[in-house]
């Protein structure tokens, strides 16, 4: 991967994972019948975004900007503002957020994403053969 490109995606990077945080500081107080359905929409964006940018760039860089954008989001969310007001407060629900969202971030940092075999690029045959489509 070239480096603009990998600048580029680096900055997506941090900048989706600062999405996340704050798309999921305010979907994770939603439930239904008493489930946390937004706690875990917002626990499983926060795991999927990161493996995504880590597969991407191949490297635990993705992984670590989201991470990174996610946890900048969420603490911001969670100080009161002047006006006494917070999106994620001192609830069951949101330290289960705040410390939920952590731990998946910090899994999703321990995987070996350069061990990852590569996609499979197409395949050319031998000079004088046609490839086969299977």
């Amino acid at each position: 991967m070239p480096a603009a490109v990998r600048l580029a995606v680096h900055g997506v990077a941090l900048v989706a994972g600062a999405a996340v945080g704050v798309v999921g500081s305010f979907i994770h107080p939603l439930t239904r019948a008493g489930l946390p359905v937004g706690l875990l929409v917002a626990l499983a964006l926060s795991a999927a975004v990161p493996a995504a940018a880590g597969l991407t760039v191949r490297s635990r860089s993705g992984a670590g900007l989201v991470a990174l954008g996610w946890l900048v989001a969420v603490v911001t969310m969670s100080l009161p503002r002047s006006e006494g007001d917070l999106v994620v407060p001192a609830t069951a629900l949101g330290y289960s957020w705040l410390l939920g969202g952590t731990l998946v971030a910090g899994l999703t940092l321990t995987w070996p994403y350069s061990l990852l075999p590569r996609p499979t690029e197409a395949r050319e045959a031998p000079t004088g053969q046609v490839a086969s489509r299977r």
